[in-house]
């Protein structure tokens, strides 16, 4: 076999597993909120997003891992807000990557990272506890905010967001 065509067997194959496991943890686009889960299926299902899941499974590969607890990662846009759900997806064996959620609080970095950390506490804490973090996660983040001003001010920041979306694959106005 020809490196080029060994190549392009082993990236179907990781696009295959990386396709696969996006379908296991994503919940479907039609269950509630239906406009959210819609926004995640449009956004992470668009082309051109799975090299780096491959590289990360090449690399898994390379140091002689197993794929399996690779692909848990939540990335994109998360915030706060989003702890309780991604906890509910995800268990305890994920990775979240929070950019945006970290680096754009008002505070700062730091400030980003300990919202982060007491919202994630947080709901694990709940969970363990027998709570139902989707459904209580705002009594949840609101009591753990009473003690963590970063989480309070994180979660002032992203409360007004809301996934009001259009098809982008279309022009705006007629080209002239």
């Amino acid at each position: 076999m020809k490196h080029e065509d060994f190549l392009e067997a082993y990236l179907q194959d990781r696009c295959k597993i990386v396709e696969e496991a996006l379908e296991r943890y994503l919940p479907g686009k039609d269950n509630e909120p239906r406009e959210l889960h819609a926004a995640m299926h449009y956004s992470v299902f668009a082309g051109g997003k799975r090299i780096r899941p491959i590289l990360c499974l090449a690399s898994a590969e390379a140091c002689g891992g197993d794929l399996a607890p690779v692909m848990p990662v939540a990335s994109g846009g998360i915030h706060v807000w989003h702890m309780p759900a991604l906890l509910a997806i995800f268990g305890d064996d994920a990775v979240f990557q929070f950019g945006g959620g970290t680096l754009g609080h008002p505070w700062g970095n730091a400030a980003g990272a300990a919202a982060n950390r007491v919202a994630l506490e947080a709901c694990v804490r709940a969970r363990n506890e027998g709570r139902d973090v989707e459904r209580e996660g705002k009594d949840i983040l609101t009591a753990a905010a009473q003690s963590s001003p970063e989480l309070k001010v994180a979660m002032e920041t992203w409360r007004e967001i809301k996934f009001e979306f259009d098809v982008v694959d279309k022009l705006d106005a007629p080209h002239r």
